[in-house]
């Protein structure tokens, strides 16, 4: 009789443990659900020697780069402001854009509070090549194209996660007295598919 106490007594406490290790991870994965943002306004000119990396979801492997790039010929002589996926992830690019001196496309951009989901009209898609940012023809001392006018835009992207698809955004501005590019802030739904507005905190 004795045994059979001890015995159930036991059973209870390992129901117990189960039980609080299922709360322990239930909270876990509370902690998990949510809008991942951070502020970090670094900034890239053309005197810097490297790119500036983001670890939007802070796994410790980079996501995206921005960096900076020069073609020159004979006749022109081009410099320029990217962005590269450094992982499987992907932008939002625009169609038949496709610049071949850099192998680069426009990137689509965001003034705020717009949708990022996996819904694209039909001038757009989701694509892992170079985006675009700003572009210059030397002599000419200032950069031209969508990102380069001064206001604060966003891009959105499309992170990987476990095999699995997030959405997200990054916040960079251009300066036209600096002839610079600024990465504001970014931000990415910890949810699974789940959509993010374009500059959203929490």
């Amino acid at each position: 009789m004795f045994k059979l106490f001890r015995l159930a007594a036991f059973v209870t406490l390992i129901g117990l443990f189960n039980a609080h290790c299922k709360k322990e991870n239930e909270t876990a994965l509370e902690k998990q659900k949510g809008i991942h943002y951070k502020e970090i306004n670094s900034t890239l000119n053309f005197n810097q020697t490297s790119g500036l990396k983001l670890d939007i979801n802070e796994d410790g492997a980079y996501d995206f780069e921005i960096y900076k790039d020069k073609y020159k010929t004979d006749m022109d002589s081009l410099k320029g402001f990217f962005v590269k996926n450094l992982a499987d992830h992907k932008m939002i690019e625009i169609k038949l854009t496709h610049n071949p001196l850099f192998d680069c496309m426009n990137l689509m951009s965001y003034l705020g509070e717009e949708v990022i989901s996996g819904s694209l009209t039909e001038e757009y898609s989701w694509d892992s090549k170079n985006g675009l940012l700003a572009l210059r023809h030397e002599p000419n001392p200032t950069f031209i194209a969508r990102w380069s006018d001064g206001t604060a835009k966003i891009m959105a992207v499309r992170l990987s996660i476990s095999g699995k698809t997030h959405y997200g955004w990054i916040k960079l501005r251009y300066s036209r007295e600096n002839n610079s590019i600024t990465v504001v802030s970014y931000g990415y739904n910890r949810a699974v598919e789940g959509p993010i507005k374009a500059g959203q905190q929490q």
